[in-house]
């Protein structure tokens, strides 16, 4: 490669360099903006009472399958054993005391024999199946509707809690946007009226006006820095709130919120919508 094109790649190398670099900078130092959609997403995905009404929905629905499977058909199974021992108190009982005692024994120990199958009249098992279903119970039927009726209950619940949140989150970013821009606004006034007052001591000084007007744009001044502040005091705590009914921490950085589309105009009137 000749030396003059080896010093073109050069700087055509580095100008690259220093551009991916600039780029790199500025998107770092760019702040962060963030969406409705994406406030309400998070907000979903952080709110405890959501994790909490899915958890009753669930509860709802195996208390439903419970109360169904009452209803549906069934097969039972049963084992039984059969077991009458021979028993040798009995004639025991026509001897007075000490003889039934004596008697009781000896017939016990006669009794007594090396096979233990021989201490019983009839010894066996029994099986049994059975199957059916109900056709009607009052109590069962019940049962079921009461368990339907909480999966309702369950549902417009959790409807309830989403929709809730997706308000509050709405509410919070409206108010945050509007705060900003209130603050805005009224830095905007405060260089007005500085302005103002810069002007107004020029010419207080030339003997233009009168000092009734210096003092009522000192005033206004001093008034805008003081609404300045309150407007600052409620984008903050516009913020804060914001953040709250996301459930995440304030990240200490600047958010830019995305402007939002103004409501489109009425196609029908109140009127009309109630003669339809």
């Amino acid at each position: 490669m000749q030396p003059g094109k080896f010093m073109n790649f050069k700087r055509f190398l580095a100008l690259g360099v220093f551009i991916i670099s600039a780029c790199i900078v500025h998107a770092s130092d760019a702040p962060k903006e963030l969406t409705l959609n994406e406030c309400i997403t998070i907000a979903l995905i952080n709110n405890p009472s959501i994790l909490v009404a899915g958890e009753d929905m669930k509860k709802s629905l195996a208390e439903y399958r419970v109360a169904r499977a009452q209803r549906l058909p069934f097969i039972s199974f049963d084992a039984k054993s059969q077991q009458y021992p021979k028993t040798t108190d009995i004639t025991a009982l026509y001897y007075p005391f000490p003889q039934n005692f004596l008697v009781s024994q000896y017939m016990a120990d006669q009794a007594r024999s090396d096979n233990p199958l021989s201490d019983y009249y009839n010894l066996g098992i029994s099986f049994g199946i059975t199957a059916g279903i109900s056709l009607y119970n009052e109590k069962k039927s019940r049962m079921q509707k009461t368990a339907k009726t909480a999966i309702t209950m369950t549902k417009l619940n959790s409807r309830k809690t989403i929709a809730d949140t997706i308000l509050s989150v709405k509410q919070a970013y409206y108010s945050y946007t509007m705060a900003r821009e209130y603050v805005v606004m009224r830095e905007e006034l405060l260089k007005s009226n500085e302005d103002r007052l810069k002007i107004t001591r020029i010419l207080y000084k030339n003997a233009q006006r009168p000092i009734l007007d210096l003092s009522k744009a000192e005033y206004e001044f001093g008034d805008s820095q003081l609404e300045l502040e309150k407007a600052r005091n409620k984008e903050r705590a516009a913020r804060v709130e914001l953040f709250r009914v996301m459930g995440v921490k304030d990240p200490g950085e600047e958010v830019v919120l995305k402007e939002y589309d103004l409501p489109g105009e009425l196609r029908y009137s109140l009127e009309e919508l109630n003669r339809h």
